[in-house]
C-alpha cells in the first residue's frame, strides 16, 4: 500500500472522502475535519486534509493573487463570469523561496470583502481551535491578528489592490498558468 508520510495513502484518501461526503452534517468543514481526524486517529488533521487538497481544481471563477513581500496575507481579487465579485484576504505566512518558486502556509483565518468594501472575518473559530490545539503558537496568533489589522487598514485607505478599478477583468487574469509535467514530484 503506497504511503505518504507515516500513514498509508488509502487512509488519508478515505478520510478526505468522508469529510467531503459527510461535511454537510457538521456546522463547518473544519468541524468535519476534526471529527474525522479523531475517528481515523491519523496525523494532524490539517496536514492530511491539505495534502490531499493539493490536487483540487479551482472552480471559483477568475482570480488574481496579489502578494507583497513580507506580508502575512495575500489579497485575491475575484470575478464571477467576468463581473468583479470582491476580494478574499487570505492570512498566510510570508512568502519564502522554494524549489517550486515561492511557498507559504495558509493560516486558516480569512477576510471576505465585498466590492463596496464591507467585510467579514471568516473561520475565526477554526483558527482559535488551531491555536488551542497547538497547531499555531502564540507568536503566530499575534502575527496573524496584526496582519488582520494591517489588511483592514489598507482596505480603509483604499491602497492597492483595493483602490484599483477591478470592474474590468484584466487580461492577465484570463487563464491559468500552465505548470510543467511532473511539477508535483518536486513536492517530495
Amino acid at each position: 500500500m503506497p504511503r505518504h508520510g507515516k500513514y498509508p495513502d488509502e487512509m488519508g484518501e478515505r478520510a478526505v472522502r468522508t469529510v467531503l461526503d459527510h461535511g454537510h452534517e457538521y456546522g463547518s468543514q473544519w468541524e468535519a475535519i476534526c471529527s474525522v481526524a479523531d475517528e481515523f486517529a491519523t496525523l494532524s488533521y490539517v496536514d492530511w486534509f491539505n495534502r490531499r487538497r493539493l490536487h483540487a481544481v479551482w472552480s471559483g471563477g477568475e482570480a488574481l493573487h496579489v502578494v507583497q513581500p513580507g506580508d502575512w496575507f495575500s489579497v485575491i481579487c475575484l470575478w464571477q463570469q467576468a463581473t468583479f465579485a470582491g476580494w478574499h484576504i487570505n492570512l498566510q505566512r510570508p512568502l519564502r523561496p522554494s524549489r517550486l518558486g515561492w511557498d507559504t502556509e495558509d493560516l486558516v483565518l480569512d477576510i471576505e470583502v465585498a466590492p463596496d468594501g464591507s467585510w467579514a472575518l471568516e473561520d475565526r473559530a477554526e483558527f482559535e481551535h488551531g491555536v488551542d490545539g497547538g497547531y499555531f503558537d502564540r507568536e503566530t496568533q499575534h502575527a496573524v491578528m496584526n496582519a488582520v489589522e494591517e489588511a483592514l487598514a489598507r482596505l480603509g485607505r483604499r491602497e492597492v489592490p483595493f483602490g484599483v478599478d477591478w470592474t474590468v477583468l484584466p487580461e492577465l487574469a484570463r487563464g491559468p498558468v500552465a505548470l510543467p509535467d511532473g511539477w508535483e514530484s518536486l513536492l517530495s
